[in-house]
């Protein structure tokens, strides 16, 4: 696993849980799971735990947040373009799609960002199927 992707990967996560500006204990709680399911993916033997993935966000948060408000369409664009493997996108879209739903609302801030990595990865993603499936 390269360490470009990983952390590209857990940005677009993070993304999701900033993107209404509030950070919500259940974002947290989907944020760490999805972000296992990611490192599953990448790194099989390697085991991160809730509190690595919460240090990690604590320590990337306010660097996110500042890039969402400067340029937030090339800040995104630019963290999907590291990402190029088709099953881990897949996986990536459904972790963003698990954290917006996860506090039983999908956020307009949430709507446009999916919208967005959908468009640049040109998925085919609906999301009646994908909430049956969401990992909440």
């Amino acid at each position: 696993m390269t360490d470009d992707i990983w952390e590209n990967a857990l940005t677009l996560l993070a993304i999701i849980v900033l993107a209404d500006d509030r950070v919500r204990d259940p974002e947290m709680v989907e944020f760490c799971h999805e972000a296992q399911l990611v490192n599953q993916a990448l790194s099989p033997d390697r085991i991160i735990t809730d509190g690595h993935m919460r240090r990690w966000f604590a320590a990337h948060k306010e660097n996110i947040r500042k890039a969402l408000h400067t340029d937030k369409d090339a800040f995104i664009i630019n963290c999907l373009g590291v990402i190029s493997e088709p099953d881990l996108r897949k996986i990536i879209l459904q972790g963003m799609f698990a954290i917006s739903i996860c506090d039983y609302e999908m956020h307009d801030e949430e709507n446009e960002i999916l919208k967005t990595v959908i468009q640049a990865w040109q998925l085919q993603f609906d999301p009646n199927t994908a909430a049956s499936d969401a990992r909440v």
